[in-house]
This record gives structure tokens, sequence and C-alpha cells, in this order.
């Protein structure tokens, strides 16, 4: 995703994802949509300014590395929280 650069809205749903990776380019990202997958742990998410990141139905464990990130709406439900 290195050449996403103005990528505004990314949805990975359902696709059996473990880990979010390759966002570091992302720099206009706003909506974040990364629901009913495998996720363990939040990490790799760039400090934008988001609207909404939703990681619900994941199997993440612990609420953290979320200091450097803006959002008005973050959806954690489902989760191992």
């Amino acid at each position: 995703m290195e050449k996403c650069t103005r990528l505004g809205h990314l949805e990975l749903h359902k696709n059996k994802l473990r880990s979010i990776d390759g966002l570091d380019n992302c720099r206009n990202l706003s909506t974040l949509i990364l629901s009913n997958n495998e996720i363990e742990k939040i990490e790799n998410i760039p400090p934008n300014n988001f609207e909404l990141i939703d990681l619900s139905n994941n199997k993440i464990k612990v609420m953290e590395n979320l200091q450097n990130c803006q959002t008005e709406e973050i959806d954690l439900s489902n989760n191992l929280i």
C-alpha cells in the first residue's frame, strides 16, 4: 500500500487478517474498517485523524497502541477485552 497516499477509506472486513501492516504511507486515511478478522493486537495504525476505526469481531485482548491515533469513533466490540 506504499503508493496509496491519497486513500481515504479502507474496508477489509472478513479477510482473516491477523495483523495490521502497510498503512504507514496512508496519510489521508480517515476510515479504517478491519472488522471480522483474526487480529489479536492493535499495532501499526498510522497517527491520522480518523473518523472511524472499526476493529470489532476480532481477537484483540488488550486495548493498547492507540495513543497516537485521534479518532471520533472506535469500535472494539466483540473482542476478548
